[in-house]
């Protein structure tokens, strides 16, 4: 199944890091994670909120027979956007107008 293999990386975040209460992220937005831990360093989709008690948090799922569990400290999380990043370049050299 696709949880088990890890296929499928969801995540849920306290509210006030969701656009919806006045944060940063959507629902739906994929981000990488930084943890040091290279089990959970990677993709993640936003896909859930956490109850409003809690405060910039994350709750990452996993499958129920993973043995991963614990709690990380000074994760870092950032919206990840696949697309080029395109830069308007001024006074091209002529040698390189041919491959632009």
């Amino acid at each position: 199944d696709k949880l088990r293999a890890s296929k499928i990386r969801w995540m849920a975040l306290s509210r006030n890091l969701l656009k919806k209460w006045n944060g940063e992220f959507n629902y739906g937005d994929t981000v990488i994670l930084k943890s040091g831990d290279p089990e959970i360093d990677g993709l993640w989709v936003i896909n859930d909120n956490m109850n409003k008690r809690y405060k910039d948090r994350g709750d990452l799922l996993f499958h129920h027979e993973s043995k991963k569990t614990g709690m990380w400290k000074n994760v870092k999380i950032a919206r990840w956007d696949p697309r080029p990043v395109v830069a308007s370049v001024k006074n091209v050299p002529a040698s390189l107008e041919a491959r632009i």
